[in-house]
């Protein structure tokens, strides 16, 4: 009995845990950051690095724009939230191109064999080129390799902010739709 109690109170831990993991960088209707994430953003976690490709196949590491305060938006030609975002996201970028200490990018998950994903969200890089032309993005578009963005940022919804400070810390994970108010909030925040 001593067992099945103890086991069932770190099944409970654990469980808490990964909830807790998932609320992180949630914001509530309101836009304001839930108290858990409050808690827990005292003490900010370096950004892991991942593997993207860019538009010519090389590879990119999100080490590369290391002491830049970075903004990614993970987003897919399918999603109605990304379209609806996209000219916001495009308005800020341009305020902002010119910032050297800033990194605009964005990251989708191509279906194409050369990206390795598994499941993957998206078109393939052709569609997906073709949708950003005639959505008028002219802010970086990286790609997906080897799911390795996904699973590392814990991508669960479609679209999802991240914002990391100059340090390399993950500040915010902002999950769902974002306003031009909040974009710009967040990013002068970013130290």
């Amino acid at each position: 009995m001593k067992k099945f109690l103890y086991s069932l109170g770190i099944g409970a831990v654990l469980l808490a845990g990964c909830q807790a993991q998932e609320q992180v960088g949630q914001k509530n209707t309101e836009g304001t950051v839930s108290e858990s994430v409050a808690s827990t953003a005292k003490s900010l976690a370096k950004a892991p690095n991942v593997i993207l490709k860019n538009e010519s196949g090389e590879r990119v590491l999100l080490e590369d724009y290391a002491g830049k305060k970075i903004y990614i938006n993970v987003w897919s030609t399918k999603c109605g939230p990304c379209r609806h975002e996209i000219p916001i996201i495009e308005k800020v970028f341009q305020d902002y191109q010119d910032k050297e200490d800033y990194a605009f990018l964005s990251v989708t998950q191509p279906s194409d064999e050369e990206f390795e994903n598994q499941g993957a969200g998206d078109t393939d890089k052709e569609g997906i080129l073709s949708f950003a032309k005639e959505m008028g993005i002219t802010y970086p578009i990286l790609y997906d390799y080897q799911n390795n963005f996904a699973t590392t940022y814990l991508i669960r919804a479609i679209p999802t902010h991240i914002f990391i400070n100059s340090n390399g810390e993950l500040v915010e994970q902002y999950i769902g739709g974002i306003t031009e108010d909040i974009l710009r909030e967040q990013l002068d925040k970013l130290s």
